[in-house]
Order: C-alpha cells, then sequence, then structure tokens
C-alpha cells in the first residue's frame, strides 16, 4: 500500500521538478548535463520514508509543499556559477569582444555619416566650381558668337557694297562700251567720207575746154554750166558782146560767166 500510493506523489514531484528545470535551461545560455541534473533532483528531492514514523501516511499535498522549496535551484545555480567560472577564455574574449563591436556600432556609424557628409561636401565644392567654370567658359563663347555674328554682319554689309559698285561698274561698262561702239561707228562714217574724197581728188581729171578741147589754167564757166577757156571767151566777146551772143555746145543765150580756177577743188 505504501508503495502504490508513493506514485502520484512521485510523479507530481518530478513533474514539478523537470518543468522547473526545463523552463530555467531555456532562460540560461549555459546549457546543463541532463544526467547530473536528473541525478541531483533524484538524490535532493526524494524523500525518505524510513524517516517517518511506521504507520504515519504523508500526503501528497505536504510532498508537494516539501518540494516548494527547491533545492534543485541551489544546485543549478552553483552549476551556473561553476559552468561560468569554467568558461574559456577566448569564448569569454569572443563575448566581450562581440560586445564591444555592439557598442562600437553606433560610433563607426557616426563616423562613417562624418566622412560620408564630408564627401558629399567635397564634391559638391568640386561640382561647383566645375559648374562655375563651365558657366565662364560659356559666357566666353557667348561672347565670341557675339562678334562673330557682327563681324558677318559688317562682312555681309561690305559684300552688299561690292556687289553694288560691281553692278555699277558692269553698268557703266556697257555704257561705254555703246558710247565706244557709236564713237566707233561715227568713225567708220568720216573714214569712209575722207576715203571718199581721197578716192575723187586721186582720180581727178583737169577740165578740158569745150571750144578747143584743151586743159588751161583759167577757165569761164557758162550758167548753162559748159565751161571755156579764157582764149576762146575772149573770141567769142570779140565777134559778139557776149551777154548778146549764145553758148558755142548748146546755143542758150549767155546770161552768166563765172571765173573758175581748177586749184580750188
Amino acid at each position: 500500500m505504501t508503495t502504490n500510493e508513493q506514485i502520484p506523489v512521485d510523479q507530481a514531484f518530478y513533474h514539478g521538478l523537470f518543468s522547473q528545470s526545463d523552463t530555467e535551461s531555456r532562460a540560461s545560455t549555459v546549457p546543463l548535463d541532463e544526467t547530473s541534473s536528473c541525478e541531483n533532483a533524484n538524490t535532493i528531492a526524494e524523500p525518505d520514508y524510513r524517516e517517518n514514523d511506521q504507520g504515519v501516511r504523508v500526503s501528497s499535498r505536504s510532498l508537494r509543499e516539501v518540494t516548494k522549496r527547491d533545492y534543485t535551484y541551489e544546485d543549478y545555480q552553483k552549476q551556473m556559477d561553476a559552468a561560468t567560472a569554467t568558461v574559456t577564455p577566448c569564448k569569454s574574449r569572443r563575448r566581450k569582444t562581440g560586445i564591444g563591436k555592439r557598442t562600437r556600432e553606433p560610433a563607426d556609424l557616426g563616423s562613417m555619416l562624418d566622412e560620408f557628409s564630408h564627401k558629399v561636401r567635397r564634391h559638391g565644392q568640386s561640382w561647383t566650381d566645375e559648374i562655375r567654370k563651365l558657366r565662364e567658359e560659356l559666357e566666353i563663347l557667348h561672347d565670341r558668337n557675339n562678334r562673330l555674328q557682327d563681324e558677318i554682319t559688317t562682312a555681309n554689309g561690305e559684300k552688299d557694297r561690292l556687289r553694288e559698285e560691281l553692278i555699277m561698274s558692269n553698268q557703266e561698262r556697257d555704257r561705254l562700251r555703246d558710247e565706244s561702239t557709236i564713237s566707233n561707228q561715227q568713225n567708220d562714217e568720216k573714214i569712209r567720207d575722207l576715203q571718199r574724197v581721197v578716192d575723187e581728188r586721186t582720180n581727178f581729171t583737169p577740165l578740158a575746154c569745150q571750144g578747143c578741147g584743151e586743159g588751161k589754167k583759167y577757165w569761164r564757166i557758162l550758167g548753162c554750166g559748159h565751161a571755156f577757156c579764157t582764149g576762146c571767151i575772149s573770141e567769142l566777146n570779140t565777134k559778139e558782146p557776149l551777154f548778146n551772143s549764145c553758148c558755142p555746145c548748146c546755143q542758150e543765150p549767155i546770161q552768166i560767166c563765172i571765173n573758175f580756177d581748177p586749184k580750188a577743188l
């Protein structure tokens, strides 16, 4: 009977023991040896019924109250202290290093932000200088473009002026050509007239007297157009007055008698 009645008490006792051990094990960072935990639990928490008087039965409630004292926590604390003391220096140093890294991260981030802002300001200043330089070059190009535009305008004006002068010179040339043509024509006419006179002088034959047929030095031309020498006219005048006689060639009355010198031609 004693053994049968102890079974539920032991189950409750071990259930509370393992549930508390599991909770504390999950909260810790260093794992515990389950074998040692179970041995310690069995050793500490198992009640000694032999110490009780025979015939006295311990209830499950009183046993639960005994287990509330939780002697295993002291062993757990001791094991935790032992585990902490036996941690290797490299692990401890690694933990400290990790903590240092976590503490240095904000400082490193701040320095990185400062360096980034410094780079941005430096690049911004260089970009500003580059933009100012480009603007100055652009202004120089604008000035050069305006100057070239003025030169082009002046050159176009000079070209127009030269074109007008060329047109005027062409017109003057045409006018002079026309005048030259006209003058050449006039000169040709004069030359032809002079040539005709020369030809006439060259082909001139001395007059012959209509009475005697000889060429004389002095001549008389009657109104009818016939020419006689002075000797023949004198003979006519001795026979009869000249203006009462007729022309020996055409028998027309003599009304006019003009002295004529052949050299005057």
